[in-house]
């Protein structure tokens, strides 16, 4: 039986699926040992579990922009975002679809399933989500444009992310790791900054 990493599109990807009513599991063990093997392993298992983990369907644009923030930025940093194309990488376990560019899990099986080994192949992605749309929030450019008030469409324009980082980092941070001192003080640093980048989001939103 072929594994699902080895099929080229992702109408293979469902149909090698709808074949493996019984073997799903091993197929899907089988998908994740051929990404770990390969130069781009970290990024892949990033990228579909970020994809697993998030609150509503991200656009490429904000998968991409979340996956490239570091802890330490200050502002975004165009170099760190990814080349490579996610489908390809994650073996045709993610599509992105040419209309919306929203990226989807080819099949609800694969959500289940990364949920379940998500803990021992990638533990602290929560963490990592949540670092991610803190950093990205304390933008000290971010934060200057909003203050002086430049319209919220160009902002968003140029940071992507940023509607997904103000709605849902204290989702993420619920189902952080409370052993992660140094994230919960970073929230605790965020709650009392003022101004706030999500602040100012809501009044533009009102107005």
């Amino acid at each position: 039986m072929d594994s699902l990493a080895s099929k080229g599109s992702v109408g293979d990807i469902r149909r090698a699926l709808q074949n493996l009513p019984t073997g799903l599991e091993a197929a899907y063990d089988d998908a994740l040992e051929r990404i770990e093997s390969t130069g781009q392993s970290e990024l892949a298992l990033k990228i579909l579990y970020w994809t697993s983990s998030a609150n509503r369907p991200l656009r490429l644009d904000e998968l991409l922009h979340g996956l490239a923030v570091e802890p330490q930025d200050r502002d975004f940093n165009e170099d760190n975002v990814p080349l490579d194309d996610v489908a390809s990488i994650c073996a045709g376990l993610v599509e992105v679809d040419q209309t919306s560019k929203v990226v989807r899990l080819a099949h609800y099986t694969t959500q289940d399933y990364l949920q379940r080994v998500q803990k021992t192949r990638l533990p602290n992605v929560a963490n990592e989500i949540a670092s991610a749309c803190l950093t990205y929030l304390s933008f000290d450019t971010l934060i200057r444009k909003l203050c002086e008030n430049e319209t919220i469409h160009s902002v968003t324009a140029r940071y992507p992310f940023l509607d997904y980082a103000a709605r849902n980092w204290g989702r993420h941070m619920l189902v952080c790791s409370p052993q992660d001192k140094e994230l919960h003080a970073r929230s605790l640093e965020f709650l009392r900054k003022k101004p706030r980048v999500s602040d100012h989001l809501v009044e533009l939103e009102m107005a």
